[in-house]
């Protein structure tokens, strides 16, 4: 009911500024503008189902075209509104047209309907805002994601978009999912490249450092297997011919990877420590039962210190049990940090 009366209101309004004895139109649009930016805020909710999003904003579609419409016979009828500041009632009704387009898509796509969220941004015509433009292709690429065999699909689309007029978060962000693409389609040394394309545009862009560590994570996995298919080679080989087993050498390859990611997510919580402090569950994960252990302490002793101390606290039980294993020099030296500015946190759980 609220929608349908403020609906009401704005054809009301903008019927008589379409009158040329109007006297005020430029508060006819001050009014159709309020009520634009209270839709934006008020949108169903993100556990809502699709049908009751797709009711509100395909409502609001209708009325978007309607004021873009109506926009331009404003502006013809009373030029005088040129000369006002910001953007006029048609632009503003295709920007948010294009913006209502998105949200469906978007709401679509979190419920697992990849087709129809595409679908959905198929009816995105003409020209958009570049923030626009920009959710239209996250929300098909994350679409194409979520699909099977659309990986090459979502990839072409970010290979042949030109990214020239997006903003450098913009561009990291499109980057990060072109590496997500890369990876999925087999391209290892393209999803590394990709995802330092992204951080090195906008480090601080927390997404781009975690998805960049679950990569380096993934590939410490196929070198540690790998490197237990070459022991296993070597020992059939050796016991084949009678001779002892030679020592193996060090996983350096592994180690380096481990180190990689476990950077990547220290640097994921130093960008965003409110929103990804969880993250620091892999780094312990990794301390504790990584064969690299020493690979993730390197990492800590860099970039420990860039981290605020608080994120630790709820992890000071873990912390302390580690100092029973092998990897409690490293567990000692985060704990010391913790009880300098938190002591009550560690005397707590000691006494």
């Amino acid at each position: 009911m609220v929608e349908l009366q403020e609906s009401t209101r704005v054809l009301v309004e903008l019927s008589n500024a379409q009158r040329p004895n109007h006297q005020n139109p430029g508060q006819c649009r001050t009014l159709v503008q309020d009520v634009m930016e209270t839709w934006r805020l008020r949108t169903p909710n993100r556990w809502d189902p699709v049908p009751w999003w797709n009711e509100v904003l395909t409502w609001r579609g209708y009325m978007y075209n309607i004021i873009a419409g109506a926009g331009k016979s404003l502006t013809e009828i009373h030029p005088q509104l040129l000369h006002h500041g910001g953007p006029q009632l048609d632009q503003l009704g295709l920007r948010d047209r294009a913006w209502g387009i998105n949200k469906l898509a978007a709401a679509a796509r979190r419920r697992g309907m990849g087709e129809t969220a595409n679908a959905i941004l198929a009816k995105q015509q003409g020209h958009i805002e570049v923030q626009e433009a920009f959710s239209k292709l996250r929300e098909q690429s994350k679409a194409c994601l979520e699909m099977e065999g659309e990986t090459i699909t979502g990839l072409n689309a970010l290979e042949t978009t030109s990214l020239d007029f997006f903003h450098a978060h913009h561009k990291a962000e499109l980057f990060r999912l072109k590496g997500q693409f890369q990876e999925r389609a087999g391209d290892g040394d393209g999803a590394h490249a990709s995802y330092a394309t992204s951080l090195s545009l906008c480090k601080q862009l927390s997404k781009a450092w975690i998805a960049w560590g679950e990569f380096c994570g993934r590939q410490a996995t196929r070198a540690a297997l790998a490197a237990n298919q070459q022991r296993r080679a070597l020992s059939q080989q050796a016991h084949a011919a009678g001779t002892a087993v030679a020592p193996f050498a060090k996983d350096e390859e592994g180690a380096r990877w481990v180190e990689y990611a476990a950077t990547c997510y220290l640097q994921s919580v130093k960008h965003g420590p409110q929103r990804h402090k969880n993250e620091l569950v892999n780094v312990l994960h990794l301390l504790a039962f990584s064969e690299h252990t020493g690979a993730v302490g390197r990492a800590l002793a860099k970039h420990v210190d860039a981290i605020q101390r608080w994120v630790w606290l709820p992890y000071v039980p873990q912390l302390l049990l580690s100092l029973l294993n092998t990897e409690a020099p490293h567990a000692k030296a985060l704990l010391l940090r913790v009880a300098q500015a938190h002591p009550q946190a560690l005397y707590c759980p000691l006494r």
